[in-house]
């Protein structure tokens, strides 16, 4: 291990062990080897402990002098733990193997030690609010973009994905967006609990036991704006995926919960014995829950593959997980307790195409439907259908009071403590594999077409005198048909996919390399066939 200062502008690089051992050369009494051997020695030991250094760890520590006005004049310890490897700092990583350029500053926050990213942010002082009317679920995608197809992989994109500053307080004029409640300190407390009940299976002292509380009740989903703390405030989940069964899956939607060594809470499972703090009852009505609807998770417990072999599990939950196209996802926990965020409806009605009818004894008992903007078709079920299902038919125009759409990005909790942090942080989340959602969203309520409506469509494929009557209003009518017939369109494009996982063996040229482009050539299938460039595998 060798420590050097980096020189400044017009200055020779000077050795710290040069430093120590200039008392001679100053005019200070002479030192003794020995003890400047030893002073050498507490020095390192002294940033290594401060550091949180790994004895293992294979890489340079470098000291720095740096002036800045806050700080005392003379030294600011800053290490840079550069790792020999570039590949290092962009696979899953574990406590033992930490990335490099660790940031300090003068004064750390009280967080610095409780999580391996902590050094990078700066805690915010902004004080939570008290009142749910001053909290909003409406994310304004211009403000909280979608995530693009190359997932976390673009710079720019990552950089979007810092709180913002808002100039006014949150009130019921300009409420905060929910996913700006989210905390670093939420995350920690969340990150010890759960570690606590992994180091419980280690020890063979946990205790099972699902809950006996009666069902939620049908056609209800107790929901709120603003959790309650029990004690600690919960950490801010994401439905990605309904299903399989009668379960949701979760994506934590902090960086800093999964990240970098608790991959294991990147996606959990919600269940029927999960209990819903507001009604103090398990369950939910799955019917009435949509992808991309956000959940307030307080607690989590092992899943029953984890109570059989939670070592197996635990190291295979780890490993980066594309939940979506990925049948034989491992999740290692559950929620425990829970609470679902309260939705926000479009004033506006939606057009939708039922593209087929699910029959079941003689029965329908669903439908799929592709509505505006989305290109994937949504399971409905009876109860957010505001007619008898036996009465829809396939390829029938209906309307719908829809969720707003979100994105499914995380994002960080808290806001990065400099530019080279921020740079930092975007290299250190590359290797996360986005939950893209593989339905569309469920609307509130679905309609039959008004007998207006049904004049309009009729007079479009006729003489279309509405055009002629109110050109601006007919416009507008068309731009939403084309739409939602493009959503149906693509929407039976991708319903036949083939979402079975597949083993594939490839050679890379480099191990270090990051991120690895695969060029598939399939034989025997044709774009009809759904297959084209930019398809999802």
């Amino acid at each position: 291990m060798s420590a050097n200062v980096p020189p400044k502008d017009g200055q020779h690089p000077v050795e710290l062990g040069a430093v120590l051992d200039s008392s001679e050369q100053s005019g200070f009494p002479p030192v003794d080897r020995e003890e400047v051997s030893n002073r050498k020695a507490d020095a390192f030991g002294s940033l290594r402990s401060f550091g949180q250094c790994s004895s293992s760890y294979s890489g340079v520590l470098e000291v720095q002098l740096k002036d800045e006005a806050n700080c005392d004049p003379g030294v600011d310890l800053a290490e840079e733990l550069t790792s020999t490897s570039a590949a290092s700092a962009l696979g899953p990583v574990g406590p033992s193997q930490q990335p490099g350029n660790l940031s300090m500053s003068c004064t750390a926050h009280r967080l610095a030690r409780s999580h391996p990213w902590a050094q990078y942010v700066t805690l915010r002082d902004d004080p939570m609010p008290t009142d749910p009317e001053c909290v909003t679920s409406t994310l304004p995608t211009d403000l909280y973009p979608h995530l693009k197809g190359g997932g976390y992989l673009s710079s720019r994109f990552v950089r979007s994905l810092v709180p913002r500053t808002f100039r006014e307080k949150p009130s019921k004029r300009n409420p905060i967006p929910v996913i700006e409640l989210m905390r670093l300190e939420h995350a920690v407390h969340f990150r010890e609990a759960s570690q606590r009940i992994i180091n419980e299976l280690r020890d063979h002292t946990y205790w099972a036991e699902d809950s006996t509380l009666p069902q939620t009740l049908p056609n209800t989903m107790p929901s709120v704006l603003l959790p309650k703390s029990k004690p600690h405030f919960p950490v801010l989940y994401q439905v990605v995926c309904r299903g399989p069964g009668q379960g949701l899956t979760l994506e934590a939607k902090d960086f800093f919960i999964p990240g970098p060594d608790r991959h294991e809470l990147h996606l959990i499972k919600l269940d029927q014995f999960a209990v819903n703090v507001e009604s103090n009852r398990r369950g939910f009505d799955r019917n009435l829950v949509s992808v991309k609807d956000f959940v307030w998770v307080y607690s989590v417990k092992p899943t029953i593959a984890a109570l059989k072999d939670h070592e197996r599990v635990l190291e295979q939950a780890r490993l980066p997980q594309a939940t979506i196209f990925d049948n034989k996802t491992v999740f290692f926990f559950c929620v425990e307790e829970f609470v679902f965020v309260t939705p926000t409806a479009t004033m506006k009605r939606v057009y939708g195409i039922v593209l087929s009818r699910h029959c079941r004894h003689g029965g329908v008992t669903g439908l799929r439907i592709a509505f505006e903007s989305a290109p994937e078709m949504v399971a409905v079920s009876p109860s957010v259908c505001n007619f008898s299902l036996e009465e829809a038919e396939e390829n029938e125009f209906v309307t719908a009071f829809s969720r707003q759409n979100v994105s499914t990005a995380m994002r960080f909790s808290e806001k990065p403590a400099s530019n080279a942090d921020l740079d930092r942080l975007c290299l250190l989340i590359r290797h996360f594999l986005p939950a893209h959602p593989q339905e569309s969203l469920l609307p509130l309520k679905i309609f039959k077409l008004e007998p207006s409506e049904k004049e309009l469509l009729d007079d479009r494929v006729g003489p279309f005198h509405s055009y002629r009557q109110d050109p601006a209003a007919a416009q507008s009518l068309m731009a939403k048909l084309f739409n939602v017939a493009c959503s149906a369109l693509v929407a039976l494009n991708c319903s036949n996919d083939d979402r079975r996982t597949h083993s594939l063996t490839a050679t890379v040229p480099s191990l270090d390399a990051y991120p690895v482009c695969f060029d598939f050539t399939v034989t025997d299938m044709s774009s009809e066939s759904g297959w084209t460039l930019r398809r999802p595998v």
